[in-house]
């Protein structure tokens, strides 16, 4: 993870994460290395760490080396539109990676790392890979 993205991708999430109705407040936490926010939300949900991923392959070798930050879970977003890989749950460790739409469905629920994606009809869960 760092800090390896388009500059129009920040505004981009940031504006969606705005206009979400759980979303009251996008605090942004002070890194060198990578890009991450609080999100604080309303209805008395707990706060979500949110980390942006570079990385044009996210693979299961990343979970290896997750920031710091993530230590008590959070979200992990693969913020390129042409990222590939690795997207899940780690329920045991309060952890989701995966692309935008994951994250905005991830937002409703207060036990957020449980949250999977509707099935489509086609059974194709992932419909940006």
């Amino acid at each position: 993870m760092g800090k390896d993205l388009h500059y129009s991708i920040i505004p981009y999430v940031k504006n969606i994460l705005q206009n979400h109705d759980k979303v009251e407040e996008i605090i942004e936490l002070n890194n060198e290395d990578y890009f991450a926010y609080r999100i604080v939300r309303n209805s008395g949900l707990t706060d979500v760490i949110l980390v942006l991923s570079d990385e044009y392959f996210f693979s299961e070798n990343h979970l290896l080396s997750i920031p710091e930050l993530l230590n008590n879970g959070g979200f992990i977003l693969l913020a390129k539109p042409e990222s590939r890989g690795y997207q899940g749950n780690l329920p045991s460790q309060k952890l989701i990676v995966g692309k935008l739409s994951r994250l905005l469905g991830a937002l409703n629920r207060s036990d957020f790392w449980n949250y999977t994606p509707p099935t489509r009809p086609n059974g194709n869960r992932n419909f940006f890979r």
